[in-house]
């Protein structure tokens, strides 16, 4: 089975991170703190996208996006003017300058808030991004890329301030993870739906949602790595309700091999066991089972976040592709 096509959620990623920080306000209103944010985008080796996000003056995110799988580095780096410049320990850094291709353009504010309107700006930018990456998975030496600077001004708002939230997938849910009890190792989560009314919503299918992640950091980096499979539901199969042991089998497509099957006990005793295991980004062929990973299984989504498992996941799925620059920042707002 084959991921399906197109790159899945960044569009989340760059709400989030051009989302700026809330400040105390009167009973009833929020407001916006000003925000300036930098985007830039390059091919890289083996069918990878590089895409760097600078936030205000210090934070950047260098992400390297695939078919099948995403690394994420994050260090604290130099954003001043046009120019942005950070080194990511032994595997390369950035040392750029933005040339603006034209007028800026004027984005709008929702109906609730007042303040200057957004203000972005396309262009590209000059200069040096070098990135290789752990075991050679890609590499990119750049002097031009594509880019676009956001300009957030602040603003003030009648009502309660969004949240970025992912909504949750159509259909009736069951869901499974694996979290480790051992630093280093990656989570597992998968869920599968079927839809309300298929016969009405043809584009929404039957579906399994498999995702790896690991976070490590390293030489001042936090490090977050993934691999993800969008298929077709035989992938994660689940005793019905009622019976018991409660079962689940997992048999996920590339980047994934092998299988995994979850068993529950009528005493609540759970296993989880089998020899699957995927490729990450840098770090090559991982494990996903074992002694030391727990697994609950849910008739709803609850069980592929488990608390605070999902935060900083970014989904990914099939062939990348450049990243459309214009008017991200109206989209970004609230």
């Amino acid at each position: 089975m084959k991921a399906r096509g197109g790159l899945a959620v960044l569009a989340c990623v760059v709400a989030a991170l051009t989302l700026p920080a809330s400040a105390a306000a009167k009973p009833g209103y929020y407001v916006e703190k000003p925000s300036r944010v930098v985007i830039l985008q390059r091919e890289a080796s083996r069918g990878y996208y590089v895409f760097l996000f600078a936030v205000n003056r210090h934070s950047l995110t260098l992400s390297v996006s695939g078919e099948d799988g995403s690394a994420h580095y994050v260090i604290r780096g130099r954003v001043s003017g046009d120019e942005i410049e950070g080194r990511f320990g032994n595997l390369g850094r950035v040392a750029m300058r933005f040339v603006p291709g034209g007028a800026p353009d004027l984005g709008e504010l929702p109906a609730n808030c007042k303040g200057e309107p957004p203000v972005e700006r396309e262009g590209h930018f000059v200069g040096q991004l070098r990135f290789a990456g752990e075991n050679g998975f890609t590499r990119v030496r750049a002097a031009r890329a594509e880019g676009v600077v956001l300009g957030l001004p602040r603003r003030v708002c009648k009502g309660r301030r969004p949240e970025i939230e992912q909504p949750l997938p159509p259909g009736r849910l069951t869901s499974l993870s694996a979290i480790p009890g051992r630093p280093g190792a990656p989570r597992f989560s998968v869920y599968g739906q079927v839809p309300r009314v298929p016969e009405q919503s043809p584009r929404v299918a039957e579906e399994a949602v498999h995702i790896a992640f690991l976070s490590e950091k390293r030489s001042g980096m936090a490090i977050t790595r993934q691999a993800s499979a969008f298929t077709t539901p035989e992938t994660f199969a689940v005793s019905p309700l009622g019976q018991q042991p409660l079962t689940a089998t997992v048999s996920p497509p590339a980047p994934f091999s092998g299988t995994a099957t979850f068993e529950e006990q009528a005493d609540g005793t759970t296993r989880w066991s089998g020899d699957l295991k995927t490729e990450l980004p840098g770090r090559g062929a991982v494990s996903l089972t074992g002694s030391a990973y727990r697994a609950q299984l849910c008739r709803n989504f609850a069980c592929f976040c488990p608390g605070d498992a999902c935060g900083g996941t970014i989904i990914i799925s099939g062939r990348p592709q450049p990243m459309r620059l214009p008017r991200l920042a109206a989209r970004a707002l609230p």
